[in-house]
């Protein structure tokens, strides 16, 4: 039987208590026509008499989704309560311990990541150091002063709902709902019996349509429900298990398209937006041993723990093929069955290895050729040369040896004997080699295979905490600009250089042997395994780590390696998917990068086509730049000195404050182009410039000077305000302008006659939507209004922002954006709820008119988003690299006929 969940707590401490809660889960939101809301273990309700008793919890533990402690002082000296706790760390997921406080203190350090222990009378020691964050507790100590416990109590019904909830995955208050609805449904039931025994045939028809009508509102209610659990479910597994989150979200939008949906898809794929997916075979082998690239970069080949060897797509993204057992693999069951392999520094040759056995790999045909080498042991590292026709091999007996990969062409030479298995790398030259012995870094002339220089080593056994880790396994490697070589061993990774074999720096290593590594193709970066499936980013010359670290999400080591172009990051793991992805170059799935570090997004040219950069943190009054968005090339730059305003894909207008004049730039040839005219730039407060040229000038005195396309000045002035104004707008029709003064006045102007056609008080940084029938700005009240530009009165409701937020603009005509100083969120308008979860944007953000794009500001320069729902579940559907397995499928959707979530 398998139990939704089960309840672990001291008989001493909560014989009283673990009834009513485990009664209590059973009956909260419990549909009339079942007999219990959830099937929850407690050892007094659920077990049998059995002789073994510890094997009967064991298989109860392993059939339960949650583990609900009850937390108390006695629980936490109980030997079986930590038992069972040990148990479940060992096998289950940590994040679905539930943990209720009913006697003692439960106290969190947040400065050492842990539970304060001497502080903590109630935490079982089982607990310590479990929680990387403080995990949210019930606290129902209260009870201890309640006469009698009783499931009645709203206050202990309240708290309860708060255990029940994550269990149902939903919300609590949608729990709460659920339960009242649920109690209601009961009670109309019971009254429809009581009037067909009253009403016989009439109560028959009556009854026939209340239960067709309940039924279908039952349906409506089940939809509803498994709607928000699925939205709520992909939110919360977007930083455990990212595949499920993504193809959740996809369901959810099949359920209903809307803001909540497309929220939970945009999140899932920004939660790390480096992400570029897996590529899996949905085969069970237990994973990779080795990953090595091919072909250009095209093909990534993975060696299993098995006797197997794999293939991907890189380029597509798909695996090819079912995997290989390589001939002379060594049987099933048998030791060392790991496969390896190794390319030369071009990556046009390969050979892979199982047992002892070398082979050399043809890329075409993903074949091994001839009867493949035997190397008498089988080899702790193995390099290749760049001509693909020599091997270097240090073996697990202690061999250094070298020699043609084809036995053919040769016999192989042994050049040396240590007592330790050996690395060993070809330099990028090949002119020279490195092998290891216990206590130094051999370096070979490969021209003669003598010993030219000598590294001294690190001890042989390194530190590790208490404990003293005898070393079995190691590996070395060039960078491939030849100055560097990476050193892995047990307890210890460090970076060497490669002329001295001075140690620059050294960082300790979690792993019990080797850890696997690669250098970037700059040499500058060197990526390493770090623990449960994660890879360190590192400085080459100076060890430090990079902001970033890059996460499969899955337990055991992982396999790093870089594409030449240094574009992506490739792991494979040693769970069962084949190889996951990440962008080095900041090209994701649904967003791009435009390079130029210190630049932020000012304006896109009214066809969307051209976007004009400018200096971040700093006045626009810049050197500024022009880009082509579809393929990221700098069309032209704006010289010093000016404040520029895009007009059209080839023309700038700016004002060029060197001279106090204000003229155009032509991107092609740099020229100014006119016509030019002169300003007093210490009367201008603001500017604005519309699609067909024409431009506003906004002094402090209140006045407004309009200029035609070919210079004329109308007026003076155009326009005479009662205040200076410090904000200008222009609809994108050219038909209306908006001007902001001092006190957050926005007066609304005809540009046919200058007319003021209302004023509207309490509008900060008003702006058009993209065609110009909504006005939009902030209040004083903390909102974000929406106004019809010719009445002035609020269209609609009002959006609550924060302080922090205090930018605005049209993404696309359905969609508008809310930013700060340091992030952004996108909002459905005529919802006005929001389509994503708060990305990083530093500055103003920009959409992009007619197409559903927004630019915001990084530190890389400026990335590009696609906002385009379908392009998002076409993206998570890349990312996850397959769909929901059918028992996925039976978990989340029970009720359901299996589908695919994506579709080819």
């Amino acid at each position: 039987m398998a139990y939704d969940a089960f309840i672990s707590y001291s008989h001493a401490a909560d014989d009283e208590l673990g009834p009513v809660v485990q009664d209590l889960l059973r009956r909260l939101a419990k549909p009339w026509y079942r007999r219990r809301a959830l099937n929850v273990f407690r050892d007094e309700t659920g077990l049998s008499a059995n002789p073994d008793l510890w094997k009967s919890i064991v298989a109860v533990l392993d059939s339960s989704e949650w583990f609900v402690l009850l937390a108390s002082p006695a629980a936490a000296a109980s030997p079986w309560v930590n038992r069972e706790i040990e148990h479940w760390l060992t096998h289950r997921d940590r994040s679905r311990i539930l943990p209720v406080l009913t006697e003692g203190t439960w106290v969190w350090d947040p400065e050492r990541g842990d539970f304060d222990r001497e502080r903590s009378t109630a935490l079982p020691a089982a607990l310590v150091g479990a929680f990387t964050d403080e995990p949210k507790h019930v606290d129902l100590a209260w009870t201890r002063s309640e006469q009698a416990l009783d499931a009645r109590n709203p206050r202990l019904r309240d708290q309860v709902a708060a255990i029940a909830a994550p269990i149902h995955g939903i919300a609590k208050d949608e729990l709460e709902g659920a339960d009242l609805r649920e109690h209601r449904r009961s009670m109309r039931v019971v009254r429809g019996v009581v009037a067909a025994l009253v009403l016989l045939a009439a109560a028959a028809v009556v009854g026939a349509v209340a239960a067709t009508h309940n039924a279908q509102r039952a349906r409506a209610a089940r939809d509803d429900s498994d709607y928000r659990r699925i939205v709520a479910q992909s939110r919360d597994l977007r930083t455990t298990n990212r595949t499920l989150a993504l193809l959740l979200a996809v369901e959810a939008r099949h359920l209903r398209d809307t803001p909540q949906s497309r929220n939970a898809l945009e999140s899932a794929l920004v939660a790390d937006q480096r992400y570029l997916g897996a590529i899996g075979d949905g085969s069970s082998y237990p994973g990779s041993y080795t990953l090595c690239l091919l072909d250009h970069d095209r093909l990534g080949v993975t060696g299993g723990f098995d006797g197997t060897i794999g293939f991907a797509d890189l380029t597509t993204g798909t695996p090819i093929g079912s995997r290989q057992r390589l001939p002379g693999a060594p049987p099933a069951g048998a030791d060392r069955r790991y496969v390896g392999c190794a390319t030369s520094d071009d990556r046009q040759h390969a050979v892979v290895t199982a047992g002892s056995r070398v082979w050399r790999l043809d890329a075409r045909s993903r074949r091994v050729s001839g009867p493949g080498r035997d190397l008498g042991s089988p080899p702790n590292q193995l390099a290749v040369s760049a001509d693909g026709r020599s091997l270097l091999a240090g073996t697990v007996a202690g061999r250094v040896v070298t020699g043609p990969v084809d036995p053919g062409d040769g016999p192989l030479r042994v050049l040396a004997t240590v007592d330790r298995p050996s690395g060993a790398a070809f330099s990028p030259d090949g002119r020279t080699a490195i092998t290891t012995t216990r206590t130094e870094i051999v370096v070979w002339d490969t021209s003669t295979w003598t010993v030219s220089r000598r590294f001294a080593d690190l001890p042989d056994d390194q530190g590790g905490g208490f404990v003293v880790l005898k070393e079995d396994s190691r590996l070395v490697r060039f960078s491939p600009d030849g100055r560097s070589i990476g050193d892995s061993r047990r307890a210890v990774f460090r970076v060497l250089d490669a002329v001295s074999g001075t140690e620059r720096w050294r960082a300790p290593s979690i792993y019990t042997a080797a850890t696997p590594f690669a250098f970037a193709p700059d040499s500058r970066s060197v990526f390493e395994a770090g623990s449960s499936g994660r890879i360190d980013h590192r400085d080459v010359r100076t060890g430090t780590s990079a902001e970033t670290s890059y996460d499969t999400q899955e337990a055991g080591f992982v396999v790093p390696a870089v594409t030449l172009d240094g574009a992506t990051l490739l792991m494979a793991s040693s769970s069962r998917t084949l190889v996951q992805r990440w962008a080095l170059d900041g090209h994701s799935l649904i967003s791009r990068l435009i390079p130029g570090a210190g630049i932020q997004p000012f304006g896109y040219s009214p066809d969307g086509r051209s976007l004009l950069a400018v200096p971040a943190g700093t006045s626009a009054v810049v050197a500024s730049k022009v880009f082509d968005v579809d393929s990221g090339r700098l069309l032209g730059a704006v010289p010093s000195a000016a404040l520029p305003t895009l007009v059209s894909r080839a023309v700038v207008g700016a004002f060029f404050i060197d001279e106090l004049k204000v003229d155009r730039l032509d991107l092609g040839s740099g020229r100014r182009v006119g016509p030019r005219f002169a300003v007093d730039i210490s009367r201008v407060n603001n500017a604005g410039v519309d699609r067909a040229g024409r431009i506003l000038i906004a002094n402090n005195d209140g006045t407004v000077d309009r200029y035609e396309p070919d210079g004329r000045r109308l007026g003076p002035p155009w326009l005479k305000l009662p205040r200076a104004t410090w904000f200008v707008a222009i609809s994108p029709r050219g038909d209306l302008a908006a001007f902001m003064d001092d006190t957050a006045m926005t007066r609304v102007v005809r540009m046919s006659d200058g007319r003021v056609i209302t004023a509207i008080a309490d509008l900060a940084n008003p702006n058009f939507n993209g065609d110009g029938s909504l006005l939009t700005g902030f209040s004083k009240s903390s909102t974000f209004r929406f106004v019809d530009p010719s009445t002035g009165h609020d269209v609609g409701a009002r959006v609550a922002v924060t302080g922090r937020v205090s930018y605005s603009d049209f993404a696309t005509a359905q969609m508008f954006v809310l930013a700060g100083a340091a992030d952004a969120q996108v909002y459905d308008l005529q919802t006005r709820q929001p389509i994503t979860d708060f990305f990083p944007s530093a500055g103003s953000p920009v959409g992009r008119p007619g197409g559903r794009q927004l630019a915001t500001s990084a530190a890389r320069g400026i990335v590009l988003w696609d906002l385009d729902p379908d392009h998002w579940e076409r993206a998570a559907c890349t990312a996850a690299g397959r769909n929901l397995t059918p028992s996925e499928w039976s978990t989340y959707f029970p009720s359901s006929a299996y589908r695919r979530s994506c579709r080819p």
